[in-house]
């Protein structure tokens, strides 16, 4: 979550800096490039305001989201983090990884856990109560209840991931845009595509 943080606190600052950025030299980068690290720069540089405000408009809107879905997903990271330390008695819950966590929604307790293991041979995966790895559930509906929050957080972190690719997709676009309204001619084709399991965009740009 780190790298998506730093990620959306650079887009911010370039969005907030676009104004700034619009008034340099025009020929600082060309049209084409400048979109590419800031939609909708290239096409104001190039006169076309409104199809600058569709693309920087469209980056903040996706950023908006990203950061909302960011927000929601830590705040359900810590609701299950406290739902556990409070119903599984987990010590120490802040310091465990995704699979520990991963593991309190499938079983009981660490010793149903461990006893699995041991059936499926695979021992180096136990965990120790001298460790501070020990679980056991107050109820089975805490612990449903637990596997629906982190269902929730599963679900918000996609959010974000989808949205990061889909800021990463409005530049090239943007950029492809500037190029097409730099070159006289050039006919700019978007194209979804679809086939079983695989959903994406395909760009063609002829001259």
């Amino acid at each position: 979550m780190k790298s998506v943080r730093m990620i959306l606190i650079l887009a911010v600052l370039l969005v907030l800096g676009h104004p700034y950025l619009i008034a340099q030299d025009k020929q600082l980068l060309n049209p084409a490039m400048q979109s590419l690290i800031l939609p909708g720069w290239g096409e104001r540089s190039l006169d076309s305001r409104a199809r600058g405000l569709l693309f920087s408009g469209t980056e903040t809107g996706i950023l908006i989201f990203t950061g909302l879905s960011w927000l929601a997903a830590e705040q359900f990271d810590n609701d299950m983090r406290h739902f556990a330390a409070e119903h599984a008695g987990v010590i120490d819950i802040d310091s465990k990884d995704d699979k520990f966590l991963d593991r309190l929604a499938d079983y009981d307790n660490m010793i149903e856990y461990n006893e699995q293991m041991l059936r499926n041979r695979r021992n180096k995966e136990l965990y120790s109560a001298s460790q501070n790895e020990s679980w056991d559930w107050e109820t089975n509906e805490y612990r449903l209840e637990y596997q629906d929050i982190k269902l929730d957080r599963y679900r918000w972190s996609k959010f974000v991931e989808f949205s990061l690719g889909a800021i990463a997709l409005n530049h090239l676009i943007s950029a492809m845009d500037a190029l097409y309204l730099e070159r006289t001619g050039a006919n700019l084709q978007v194209q979804p595509t679809l086939s079983p399991g695989t959903t994406g965009i395909r760009l063609s740009l002829n001259f």
